[in-house]
């Protein structure tokens, strides 16, 4: 159980923001989370994240990442991502010999990076018209693969070419890059080739952009082969004679969007995913009856994920008794659902699909014969017939029946030990 003197504190530094509630975090201010709250957020590895500055930053080992849009400086929230792996070696060191770089060359540490140290490395190509920076990795057949990178203008040159692709190069996915307007030309795939999305995050304090591309070689090649280039035009695979540019912090991992920077040297480089998770909830939590409010924003497209990611759950250990406010995956969108199992459930909350980067308030009631749900204000969908079910923890951004963490920030959570009314319930979540 909670001691009281801690359950009092976190009660009253959220009593102005959600008044009546047991329990409540808001990441979209200037406090920071502690790790000694009622739900303690660990992650076994350090990570990296956007600072109140715009700077890339990394956090230590078990500490909560308050991430923040690195080009209006606005707090996202409370960073949550799964487990991901940088599968190239030397990811912020093109000069090693693992990157293969023709006709090239390299100065390292010749430009100031996202974290604002001078750590970029500036690349410079000849006229011989075969330069590229490219290295070679293994992958599981079929794999889905997002490949990102700081770049940035130097004095010559205006695109970059970004390509992912079978050895042979007949099968992959790529896309031209402007470095003057900060966006993607054109996008296109390669044979048997699937392109799934590209995005780009900008950092005001040091001008660099953060660039990603995610797809699919094909079926059956094990080994991708990666090469950023310059381009001499959109959609031209010519190069540009004696262009350069900055570049740092290179990604390759599997899954279908980026995550945030993990550097790696001689060896691949895990980072852990981030847990929300406490077995202690006694003291502020009411089985029979309740309110829960979830604000969130993922920024993650899930095009495969299966069969959902979850913005919080409660739940016995097991998927048999619990409560889930998650976004489902129907193949055509995600829609957002609570549902109470082995109690009622509460239908699809809206049937307009989630879209990333759009921030959600979701918020929830259960009770003997009562259960409700809205969004953004809509009108309650409600249930009137079922028990609650017992439970015995809380986890944020992850339920027991989901088998995967959520790529997502928390931006708030509050929980009232009493049902709330229908009109309340679109108050607090409009």
């Amino acid at each position: 159980m909670l001691h009281k003197s801690k359950l009092a504190f976190w009660q009253a530094q959220m009593a102005g923001t959600f008044p009546g509630s047991s329990l409540a975090y808001d990441f979209t201010n200037s406090l920071s989370p502690l790790i000694g709250s009622p739900i303690p957020m660990t992650r076994s590895t350090t990570a990296t994240y956007y600072n109140s500055s715009g700077l890339r930053v990394t956090a230590a080992v078990n500490e909560p990442r308050l991430d923040y849009n690195p080009n209006t400086l606005a707090p996202e929230g409370y960073l949550m991502e799964q487990q991901k792996t940088n599968l190239f070696l030397q990811s912020n060191n093109f000069n090693d010999a693992i990157w293969s770089k023709p006709d090239t060359t390299i100065t390292t540490a010749a430009g100031i990076g996202a974290s604002g140290l001078q750590d970029m490395d500036l690349i410079q190509i000849g006229n011989l018209g075969t330069a590229f920076v490219q290295q070679d990795v293994t992958i599981g057949a079929g794999a889905i693969l997002t490949i990102s990178a700081d770049v940035k203008k130097s004095t010559t040159g205006s695109w970059l070419r970004i390509q992912v692709s079978s050895i042979s190069g007949a099968d992959g996915f790529r896309g031209w890059f402007n470095l003057d307007t900060g966006a993607w030309g054109t996008t296109s795939v390669m044979g048997a080739g699937t392109l799934i999305a590209s995005s780009v995050v900008y950092c005001s304090a040091t001008g660099i952009y953060r660039i990603s591309i995610t797809g699919i070689l094909n079926g059956s090649d094990t080994t991708a082969r990666s090469y950023i280039i310059s381009s001499n035009a959109d959609n031209s695979t010519l190069r540009l004679s004696n262009a350069n540019w900055y570049m740092g912090n290179t990604q390759l991992e599997v899954g279908t969007c980026p995550t945030s920077v993990i550097v790696t040297g001689a060896s691949q480089v895990i980072r852990a995913a981030d847990i929300a998770l406490s077995s202690s909830i006694s003291s502020w939590y009411n089985q029979s009856e309740g309110t829960i409010l979830i604000e969130g924003k993922t920024f993650d497209p899930c095009v495969t994920q299966s069969p959902h990611v979850a913005l919080i759950g409660f739940d016995d250990n097991t998927a048999s008794n619990r409560h889930v406010m998650r976004l489902l995956n129907l193949g055509t969108g995600q829609t957002l659902t609570a549902t109470a199992t082995a109690a009622a459930t509460v239908a699809a909350i809206t049937a307009t699909p989630v879209n990333t980067l759009t921030t959600y308030k979701v918020g929830y009631v259960y009770g003997l014969n009562n259960f409700a749900g809205s969004r953004n204000g809509s009108t309650p969908v409600v249930d009137s017939n079922g028990t609650p079910p017992n439970v015995a923890r809380v986890t944020l951004g992850f339920d027991i029946s989901g088998g995967a963490n959520a790529n997502i920030w928390i931006r708030k959570f509050a929980y009232w030990p009493y049902q709330r009314s229908n009109s309340e319930l679109m108050s607090i979540t409009s």
